[in-house]
């Protein structure tokens, strides 16, 4: 529970687990040792006429998952001819021996009740990119895991809409920050944990992908009601 700087109807509970936590929790899980991959690569398809069509499967196969290491070492490259010591030891630690690990988010508000009380909750799921997409996708596999329900405020009807929208986002994007904080500095220092078959790994843990709504793409973005969260297109354009 935290002190809110402006009036609201309900007091305002974040209910949570530390996503760091709970991200070496899955990776432990023996059940998904063999199923997560730690390699980024390339597939190509030359069964026709010989020619090599790039073939997109896993997050591990995937454009993010290849450049992302790639920048980083062309970078390493670039402080090494300029001979800055201090950055290119903390580059340098990223990449040495480290695997990148893919964070998915997800969140949607959900009604629990309607015509008694109107009860609404707003869970935030956490689990691995770099778990295969045949499993991660399986309810029975447990890929996803809940880190946290969100508060939902009810403001003042003298406030405006305007306002109300601010707060709302304001608030989403505190708790979204508390709950991902540690995961946040492992991009940039990378952390151990021990994988399903007790291997002590060491990554760096990107967000990759946050699921949700429409409404909800356009608070994440901080976009108006009539903008693109992804783009530069207006409201009359798509």
């Amino acid at each position: 529970m935290f002190p809110a700087p402006y009036m609201t109807k309900n007091k305002l509970v974040l209910y949570f687990r530390d996503g760091l936590e709970v991200v070496k929790h899955m990776v432990s899980n023996p059940i998904l040792a063999c199923v997560i991959e730690w390699d980024a690569y390339q597939l190509f398809d030359c069964s026709w006429h010989g020619r090599e069509d790039r073939v997109y499967t896993e997050f591990m196969s995937g454009d993010f998952a290849w450049k992302f290491q790639v920048r980083i070492t062309n970078f390493l490259s670039i402080l090494s001819l300029l001979n800055v010591h201090r950055l290119k030891t903390q580059i340098n630690s990223v990449i040495g021996g480290r695997s990148i690990l893919g964070i998915f988010l997800a969140s949607d508000k959900t009604p629990l009740t309607v015509g008694m009380g109107n009860r609404e909750m707003h869970p935030l799921l956490i689990s691995i990119a770099n778990i295969k997409a045949s499993v991660r996708m399986k309810a029975s596999s447990h890929a996803f895991a809940l880190v946290g329900y969100l508060p939902i405020p009810k403001f003042p009807d003298d406030y405006s809409a305007d306002l109300k929208a601010a707060l709302i986002g304001r608030l989403f994007h505190f708790c979204i920050k508390k709950i991902t904080r540690k995961l946040q500095a492992a991009m940039v220092n990378p952390v151990k944990m021990s994988d399903g078959d007790g291997h002590i790994c060491s990554v760096v843990t990107p967000l990759v992908s946050h699921i949700a709504d429409w409404p909800e793409q356009r608070m994440i973005s901080c976009v108006a009601a009539s903008a693109s969260p992804i783009s530069l297109a207006k409201a009359t354009e798509f």
